[in-house]
């Protein structure tokens, strides 16, 4: 078993679910569904069906990103982009993605409506490195906080797939037309960033390449996960002096993390959070193979660690600490940035 430092960069996904709220729609009062812990380490909450609560919890998502449970705990919180949120509340973790409901407009193109105060099932667990334990959710707002006057429904702007050309043949692709609002960086001051050199290259540094080589992801929307593993990688090089060299299994990521989409995009968060919870195998245990969008998907089950009565690697890869730069989405800066380059 590893375990690998990483830290997240805000903006670098790959469109995962149509869900497309902003921010200062999930401020506000929310009230948790938990159902009881499950003894499958495996359990999709997303796919799971109706959630049967053993408890509630009330929580109040702040500005910037303060979290308050009705029980006095005070925690931290983060947007997942516009797709979702992860909340920290004493030894206590939550995860979930917004809701959203497939339909047809008027001319019979599907469409997704938004539902910004609601969650799809989601995930809670310990705090800690493969916790053993999870319990699904569902998560709503409570009507009373639910008072920005520019959607007051909480309904957000529909959302539509976007038609793509691929080879002259027109393919219907989860490329969603989503209308999001740039996230600004933070202003830094300039004297502080001039303290740091104006330059750093990791794949020549004292001679040393701490960077793995580049990958060709295909026409698979796995972007954030060679992005994601590229970045743990180098952490990895970095933290033990290039003393062992590892590649990790994209593959594992786009066949096994229920918390993204497979090749049909994901995030780094989601990613390196699927990696902290379940783990991931090295690249000779599982390479990649998922080269085309619709290509039968390569199954989980298919990773297997050894080759005609041949052990490969067996490692298994834990992320030890996971935030977005800056504390969290929307938060990052260059001087941040910088600071953990």
């Amino acid at each position: 078993m590893y375990f690998l430092a990483t830290i997240l960069f805000v903006g670098f996904y790959f469109c995962e679910t149509p869900a497309n709220c902003d921010k200062k729609q999930i401020v506000g009062n929310w009230k948790f569904q938990i159902e009881a812990p499950s003894p499958d380490a495996e359990i999709n909450c997303m796919s799971h069906g109706i959630i049967a609560p053993n408890s509630t919890i009330h929580i109040s998502l702040e500005e910037p990103n303060i979290a308050k449970a009705d029980n006095g705990v005070i925690g931290t919180w983060t947007m997942i982009e516009v797709e979702g949120f992860s909340i920290y509340l004493g030894d206590q973790h939550y995860f979930a993605l917004f809701q959203y409901v497939e339909t047809e407009d008027e001319s019979g193109q599907t469409i997704y409506i938004n539902y910004c105060n609601q969650s799809r099932g989601g995930w809670s667990n310990k705090d800690v490195i493969k916790p053993q334990n999870y319990s699904c959710f569902v998560a709503t707002k409570d009507s009373s906080s639910q008072k920005h006057s520019h959607q007051s429904t909480l309904l957000s702007q529909v959302v539509r797939i976007r038609q793509q050309d691929s080879d002259g043949v027109r393919q219907q692709s989860k490329d969603y037309e989503k209308i999001v609002t740039p996230v600004q960086p933070v202003p830094s001051d300039p004297r502080h960033i001039a303290q740091f050199p104006s330059s750093l290259d990791w794949s020549n540094y004292s001679n040393f390449d701490y960077v793995e080589p580049v990958s060709n992801q295909g026409e698979c929307g796995s972007c954030y996960a060679f992005a994601t593993l590229g970045m743990m990688e180098a952490r990895y090089s970095l933290a033990l002096n290039k003393t062992v060299d590892v590649s990790l299994s994209v593959q594992d990521i786009v066949s096994c993390s229920y918390y993204t989409q497979g090749c049909f995009g994901g995030h780094g968060s989601t990613a390196s959070q699927w990696m902290r919870d379940h783990g991931i195998v090295s690249e000779k245990c599982f390479p990649y193979q998922q080269i085309e969008q619709f290509d039968p998907e390569v199954k989980c089950s298919t990773k297997l660690c050894s080759e005609a009565g041949i052990d490969k690697d067996r490692h298994t890869f834990y992320a030890q600490n996971i935030r977005y730069v800056g504390g969290f989405y929307g938060n990052c800066s260059e001087e941040a940035m910088i600071r953990e380059l």
